[in-house]
């Protein structure tokens, strides 16, 4: 979900998106802003206190999210500072990034400022000095030994002595969290009933907590619980679940079957409300559509939604911070062709596979690397396939059943598509992909049904284009290679020859290995057995 910076010139001259957060309610190209308008009223109405989840993946919109909810609730206002601000306003909206705590500071300070700076948020307001001076100083002394205690050490001690160190500050600890939990209550309290700025509830974002390492956000979630049960008060955390599944691994263990419960219970406990930023809701076509509209890519007004759509979904997904990086790319690329003075692609067809090349490079690298090697993909056969992977799929027990399956089931008839299962095998991060890239290539099949001169040639010149942004360096510059050659046929031939009597010397030498160990283990039971009974 992009910010355009430079709004003030006309769309057609602008240039790329960028991946800074929106916090425009009219700017909604992904259509989500009536799921941020229903969060918003469920935070309005909810009971208190209540602690919501806002989850997904790097670059799902977390940030932005966050933002229309936060403008929903307080529009066309800044954070509000109850001292200086007139008028009542029914909530107190709190932002906070953890990211900015923890970029320069080490785990412990970073706890100790959130907490710190939350608690002064919130008590700024209280009329009462004193009470306001007391939420201050627990919060440090607090927020610095809650820090010590959730990374598992303290000053001067070793590991060995870490629970004689629990216990020797457990019972004087307690006592900070008793008065600081009571303080701050009071103080929310009287937010609530002053004359002036007085407010219902109040609404904390932190942000960002998936940007810093998962076990330091585990243990700035464990610091928090002293306060997510205050009256009042909705707690919004930018947070996905995986996030605290890899923070808790050195409490429980490797996520397993047998010990789910605990990760769940754990993030159950925290959290009353799991809210995931609906991506599959995302209506992607229209919005790669329009951001190509604004770049002022050629041919975009024709461009077909279910094909973007389709294409998207089968690469780079509904992630908008890879569709930006796609776009940018785009971008990139008509200046090169106004530079060589050439307007090329000229046709539709060519600008569709120039978009879906581009979505391939960013979403599955060695495919792209492979069509480097040759982009003519329907001329790949067997021989290509073993040049590339040296038959290495072979190796796997599951290769020659997989394989079967699909042909039996049709997906796989042509020599090219039977070439691309095996490249797809061979690698483990592509094996899991095969049926989403398989559906890439039939897509650009199927525009250039019954046109495959041409499909060869604009892949050809697609391919040149496009390499300027792949972030893998080039291995070596590769000449054309004949792929049906007999010699080719003659390697692969050799190299499963070669497999073979890999396999077999190591029978051979195990069998000899055996053969050693039994013989000495006799000689020994001749000559010592007897003196060790």
């Amino acid at each position: 979900m992009e910010k355009d910076t430079d709004s003030s010139k006309p769309i057609s001259e602008r240039v790329g998106v960028t991946d800074s957060p929106l916090d425009d309610l009219d700017d909604d190209k992904l259509e989500v802003r009536h799921y941020a308008t229903a969060l918003a009223e469920f935070v309005k109405k909810t009971v208190t206190p209540m602690t919501i989840a806002i989850q997904g993946e790097w670059g799902m919109g977390k940030t932005t999210f966050l933002n229309q909810v936060y403008r929903q609730l307080e529009p066309g206002k800044e954070q509000v500072e109850p001292e200086t601000t007139e008028g009542a306003n029914s909530i107190l909206n709190i932002k906070l990034d953890a990211w900015d705590y923890a970029l320069f500071n080490g785990p412990e300070e970073a706890l100790r400022q959130i907490i710190h700076k939350l608690s002064v948020r919130i008590s700024e307001g209280d009329r009462k000095q004193s009470r306001k001076k007391k939420i201050i100083n627990s919060t440090t002394s607090l927020a610095r030994k809650a820090s010590l205690l959730g990374l598992g050490f303290l000053p001067g001690m070793g590991n060995n002595k870490l629970l004689e160190g629990l216990d020797i500050i457990k019972d004087a600890d307690s006592q900070h969290v008793l008065d600081l939990k009571e303080n701050l209550k009071s103080s929310v309290a009287e937010l609530g009933s002053r004359e002036t700025n007085s407010y219902e509830r109040i609404v904390i974002y932190l942000d960002n907590l998936d940007r810093i390492k998962p076990e330091v956000a585990v243990e700035i979630l464990d610091s928090l619980k002293i306060i997510f049960d205050l009256e009042k008060c909705v707690f919004l955390l930018a947070i996905d679940y995986d996030v605290v599944i890899k923070g808790l691994e050195k409490r429980f263990g490797v996520k397993r079957g047998e010990n789910e419960r605990e990760f769940r219970a754990y993030f159950d406990k925290i959290i009353q409300l799991p809210f995931m930023v609906p991506g599959e809701k995302f209506r992607i076509g229209s919005y790669v559509k329009e951001l190509l509209k604004d770049i002022g890519y050629k041919k975009a007004d024709k461009f077909e939604v279910g094909f973007l759509e389709s294409i998207v979904k089968c690469t780079i997904g509904e992630n908008p911070r890879s569709i930006k990086r796609l776009v940018n790319s785009l971008s990139l690329y008509q200046f090169i062709d106004r530079n060589e003075g050439q307007e090329k692609p000229k046709s539709v067809e060519e600008q569709y596979l120039r978009f879906g090349l581009t979505c391939l490079q960013i979403s599955d690298r060695n495919i792209y690397d492979t069509l480097q090697r040759n982009s003519d993909f329907l001329s790949w056969d067997e021989s290509f396939s073993s040049d590339v992977t040296y038959i290495k799929e072979t190796e796997e027990k599951e290769f020659s059943a997989a394989l079967k399956k699909l042909k039996e089931a049709g997906d796989v008839n042509k020599p090219w598509q039977v070439s691309l299962f095996k490249v797809c095998y061979a690698d483990v991060e592509l094996r899991e992909r095969h049926q989403e890239i398989a559906k890439f290539f039939d897509e650009v099949v199927e525009i250039y049904e019954k046109k495959e001169k041409a499909l060869k040639a604009h892949m050809e010149e697609a391919m040149k284009s496009t390499e300027v942004t792949n972030t893998r360096a080039k291995r070596s510059v590769r000449k054309k290679r004949n792929y049906h050659s007999p010699q080719k046929k003659e390697l692969a031939a050799k190299r499963l020859q070669e497999l073979g009597n890999t396999h077999q010397n190591r029978v051979e030498v195990g069998r000899e290995f055996n053969a050693h160990a039994t013989s000495i283990g006799q000689w020994y039971e001749k000559h010592y057995g007897d003196k060790n009974k």
